[in-house]
């Protein structure tokens, strides 16, 4: 039998939009939880063309808290995208556990179960921000044609 872990909140996906997520409910909620698949954070930016800058002024690539670097100019370079999110979730206080695949999750009557190879986890919220570098999925689970909340790819 797996172990069991429990967080109020788990977030899957250690990517711009699940720290940022992370963030704002550590702040208001309780314990927050980040599962990633990769085995650092900002895995995708560090894939890109080296001379590659943002398209956005920096000013709208920053996330809740933290001041994008100003560097750059503008628009900052992919290495700089890189060593700001490395800053950012570190700064979280946040635990973000690395190389772990979520397998499924099922809606349970205190909230949420998610499954890894490893670990089952068990939280009240769940948010799937897996990015869209990656191919977008929705993991199913038993229940989901009742589910009445918003999911959004």
């Amino acid at each position: 039998m797996k172990p069991l872990a429990h967080s109020h909140v788990i977030v899957i996906g250690a990517g711009l939009s699940g720290l940022a997520a992370a963030r704002e409910l550590a702040l208001r909620i309780a314990p927050v939880t980040i599962l990633d698949a990769a085995e650092r954070v900002a895995e995708p930016w560090r894939s890109r063309h080296p001379q590659l800058r943002l398209n956005i002024h920096r000013q709208f690539a920053a996330l809740p808290g933290a001041a994008m670097t100003r560097r750059d100019g503008t628009f900052v370079r992919r290495d700089s995208v890189v060593d700001y999110l490395q800053r950012y979730a570190t700064d979280l206080e946040v635990p973000i556990i690395f190389g772990v695949s979520v397998s499924a999750i099922q809606k349970v009557e205190t909230g949420w179960r998610v499954a890894t190879a490893s670990q089952d986890y068990l939280c009240k919220h769940l948010i799937v921000a897996t990015g869209r570098d990656r191919v977008p999925h929705i993991p199913d689970w038993q229940g989901m044609d009742g589910f009445t909340g918003e999911a959004v790819l």
